[in-house]
């Protein structure tokens, strides 16, 4: 899956670019298990606005993580010009 345009409310705009290969058999998937956060990813996308807000809000969301998990990384994408939405907008998506 590649991102080409990142869409976002009210006009949107997104755009993805999928290839999905014929699958012949699914595995088992069995989460039973409870565990530990051991570290944190996320990205912090936007487009059409201040890079300046992307990173004020990727430092304030790491920051109050780090007080509880040594490993945070959250990486900024931006997309600007014809990659850009129609509007203007920004989001963040974690993953523990």
């Amino acid at each position: 899956m590649k991102i080409t345009k990142r869409g976002y409310l009210p006009e949107g705009g997104g755009e993805i670019h999928i290839v999905v290969p014929t699958i012949r058999k699914l595995k088992q998937v069995n989460i039973t298990e409870k565990g530990y956060v051991k570290r944190i990813r996320g990205v912090c996308a936007g487009s059409k606005i201040s890079t300046s807000l992307l990173n004020e809000v990727k430092d304030q969301c790491k920051n109050i993580f780090l007080n509880y998990i040594p490993d945070v990384w959250i990486y900024t994408d931006f997309f600007k010009g014809d990659k850009g939405s129609i509007s203007p907008g920004y989001s963040l998506s974690l993953k523990a």
